[in-house]
C-alpha cells in the first residue's frame, strides 16, 4: 500500500507522474507546460515540487516528482488490474 494518493488522477496529471515531472527540455519533445489547474492537485497531494526556473531571461515554473513518489507512482501501477 502506497504512502500517496493516486486516485482520480487525470491523463495529464498521471503524464507528469510517469515521466518524473515537466521541464523546458520537455517542450521539445512536444509537451507543453502543464496548467496551474494541472499540477494544483499533485502539488496539494506532495506528489509535484514547483521549481521556478529562468532561460533567455523569461522566468517560468518547471514541476518535479521526487524519486519517492515516482517509485511509489510505478509501484502502484504495476499493482493496477
Amino acid at each position: 500500500m502506497s504512502d500517496y494518493d493516486f486516485k482520480n488522477l487525470t491523463e495529464n496529471q498521471q503524464w507528469l507522474l510517469t515521466y518524473q515531472g515537466w521541464h523546458l527540455h520537455s517542450t521539445i519533445s512536444g509537451h507543453n507546460q502543464p496548467s496551474k489547474r494541472t499540477v494544483k492537485k499533485l502539488i496539494d497531494r506532495g506528489l509535484l515540487i514547483e521549481k521556478p526556473a529562468e532561460w533567455a531571461g523569461m522566468q517560468f515554473m518547471e514541476y518535479e516528482v521526487p524519486l519517492p513518489v515516482h517509485m511509489a507512482w510505478c509501484q502502484w501501477c504495476a499493482e493496477q488490474p
